[in-house]
This record gives structure tokens, sequence and C-alpha cells, in this order.
């Protein structure tokens, strides 16, 4: 039998795995948001997870979890990309932030409020989840071809995010707070955005902030020590703006190569590294 694993590496249930509008969302109210959501899901094994509120997809994900079924996370959202999902994954059903017009599998919302860290609700324990069970299946982009599935267990899933973790120097036991430019759907944005703050008792912020002063206030909702995770194309729009952002701990690049000029300027500019 495989061993069990922490749904989340917080060490206890009155810290923060989320901000929204500058307020903590506990990890027990996380907890608590993720069990209400798993007991409405319907009937099967598979759930598209297709929600962009970066706290609502991580509670999805969660959900998923503690209901014993694995995420499915497809490239983009597509008429052509969720039949392709359906077809492949029969009985599949999906979770997002609104309904979905014509949609060929059922789809849970959340309701209106949730997800606000408002609610009283607050789970009294962590659950625990099987380290060999089959907790996503991720598609490539398809720019090359086909998408192509990459199933991921949860223990390999913890493994890499305590892992990028230590490679990234970030120290352990200290909780970071997270702002990801990047989809949660896609490897990238899954690992360093979501598996990450949640396996190592970080927090995120809830947004996908496009534009350099969307990141500036964004940021600055988050207390010390913040951790950017982003692309070259935000960094490059940073810099050729008069957009001044808040200190950061670290920032992370991906996705498309970076410059070492480039690097080196913001490293400079913003006092980070």
């Amino acid at each position: 039998m495989s061993a069990r694993l922490p749904l989340i590496g917080h060490h206890h249930l009155d810290a923060a795995i989320a901000w929204r509008n500058g307020a903590p969302i506990s990890a027990g109210r996380f907890i608590a948001d993720a069990e209400a959501v798993a007991a409405t899901l319907p009937a099967g094994d598979r759930l598209l997870n297709l929600c962009e509120d970066r706290y609502r997809f991580m509670v999805g994900l969660a959900a998923a979890l503690v209901a014993g079924r694995t995420t499915l996370l497809p490239p983009n959202r597509t008429d052509q990309m969720l039949t392709q999902m359906a077809d492949a994954h029969p009985g599949c059903a999906a979770i997002g932030d609104e309904p979905i017009a014509g949609a060929p599998f059922p789809v849970t919302v959340f309701a209106a409020g949730s997800g606000k860290g408002k609610s009283g609700a607050r789970a009294a324990r962590i659950p625990s989840i099987a380290g060999d069970h089959l907790a996503a299946i991720v598609y490539t982009s398809g720019s090359t071809g086909e998408p192509q599935p990459n199933p991921k267990t949860w223990d390999k899933l913890v493994a890499g995010a305590h892992a990028e973790r230590e490679a990234l120097g970030l120290a352990p036991g200290v909780a970071y707070n997270f702002l990801g430019t990047v989809p949660p759907q896609h490897m990238y944005g899954l690992e360093s955005t979501v598996v990450m703050p949640m396996a190592t008792g970080g927090a995120i912020h809830p947004a996908r902030p496009l534009l350099a002063l969307d990141m500036q206030r964004a940021l600055a909702s988050l207390p010390e020590p913040r951790v950017l995770v982003t692309t070259p194309i935000h960094i490059r729009a940073c810099l050729t703006s008069d957009v001044l952002l808040p200190s950061l701990e670290l920032v992370v690049s991906a996705a498309a190569p970076l410059a070492p000029e480039a690097a080196a300027t913001t490293e400079q500019r913003l006092h980070t590294r």
C-alpha cells in the first residue's frame, strides 16, 4: 500500500493559504471549501478543472484529491478541446468559475460568494492522500502536434514541489506568498503556483495579472516575503514601464528563453534575484 501524504504542508489550520483583497484565507477554510465542493461533484472519476481564479482552481484540485478523483488539465478551453476531453474521458465532469454553454459534460460552478474567505466554515484536520493516487493528467500545449497526456501521481507532485523549493533557494519552513502570471492548468503554473505553495506551507494570490500595473497592485496586497512566478514577456513589460514592483524575494521565469541581460536588469531594478 502506498504511503499517504498530507493534502497541504501547513503546520496549523490558522495559517494563510491564500490572500484575497489583502485578507488571508486560512488553511482550515480552504480544506472546508474543498470538502464542500467534493460533496457536490457528480459521479465519475475524472474532473476537468477550468477555474481561472487560482484559489478556486486550488480548491477544485483539492476537492478532486479528497474525493479520490483525477484532475484533467487541458491546454485550452476551446469547444474542440473540451469535446476531445469528453471523448478521451467518457463520463468526466468539470468544475469552473461560471457555466460553460454547450459543454459536453456536467459543470460544477462555484456558488456566488464562495472562495471569498468570508465564511466561518473551518476544517478540523488536514486530509491525507494516497501517494500513488493519480492526481492529475496534464496535457501538453499541442504546439508540435496533438496534445499529449502527462500523468502525475500525488507523491510525484509533492516531491517535485519540495525539489523546486530547494532548487530555487527558498528556505524550508518559511511561508512565502506567491503571485503567478501564468495559468494554473499548465505544468509550470500547476507546479510553481499551486502545488509548491500547498506542499510547502505557502500562500497564493488568486489573480493572474497581465499588465505591469496589475502585477504591482496584486503584489502590494501580499505580505512579504513575495515570490513572482512569471514569463519573459511579463518581465519585459515591467522593464519597459514606469511601474516599480514591491519588494520581491525571488522572480521565477520560464516558458521561453530569458536573455541574461534582462535577468540582470530585473535583479538590479527590483533588488531581487
